[in-house]
């Protein structure tokens, strides 16, 4: 066996890989959208909060029970910081940068060993409801891998994308259903309802 032709032909080889993955993509840029039929006051607290994510994002508990979560600064909008530990989806924190009710937020996320990148949950009001556009952005850098990875990437995310932007599209629906039915002044029961998973009956 010519081990020194082995060798030539694994660097050929490497060095193939490495100058494709320079042709490759540097960085991502997801966008994905969905028209929710209900105000803004109903979906904006949904998403400026982020112990609500829980009850909508792809990315809780049932994706991954061994996640652990915690929070710091404010209750809701810039400032708001979630943290998060598990077996699946790693170690990472989302931080609110940007937070208004008619515009919706803006947010940078960070993994470990990863380039941090942002995103936002964008809203803007159309003949048909609530249009809510979630993005995604970031660089993969010089890392020949991280580009490599990167291809299968877009199709994991928009996934993601999707499956909370309908999450949300239900929750969101569902609760101005029941705000729809309450006279003005008990409106405020909506937030509390919830924060506490009840039904807004309850929460009077």
């Amino acid at each position: 066996m010519n081990f020194k032709k082995i060798g030539i032909g694994l660097s050929a080889v490497i060095a193939v890989v490495v100058i494709i993955s320079f042709l490759l993509p540097s960085s991502w840029n997801i966008e994905e959208s969905i028209t929710i039929d209900a105000k803004n006051s109903t979906v904006y607290p949904l998403v400026s909060n982020l112990k609500l994510w829980e009850k909508w994002s792809p990315w809780n508990k049932d994706m991954d029970p061994s996640a652990e979560y915690r929070f710091e600064g404010p209750e809701q909008g810039i400032g708001a910081h979630q943290f998060w530990d598990g077996k699946k989806i790693g170690k990472g924190n989302l931080l609110i940068t940007e937070s208004d009710e008619e515009k919706g937020i803006k947010y940078d996320l960070f993994f470990d060993n990863n380039t941090p990148s942002k995103g936002g949950l964008l809203f803007s009001k159309t003949d048909k409801g609530l249009e809510v556009v979630w993005t995604g952005s970031g660089s993969f850098g010089t890392n020949p891998l991280k580009r490599y990875i990167g291809l299968m990437m877009d199709k994991t995310i928009t996934k993601d994308f999707k499956a909370g932007l309908s999450n949300l599209k239900s929750l969101a629906e569902s609760l101005q259903a029941e705000a729809d039915k309450l006279p003005p002044e008990v409106l405020p029961a909506l937030e509390v309802a919830v924060d506490s998973e009840k039904p807004i009956e309850q929460a009077l």
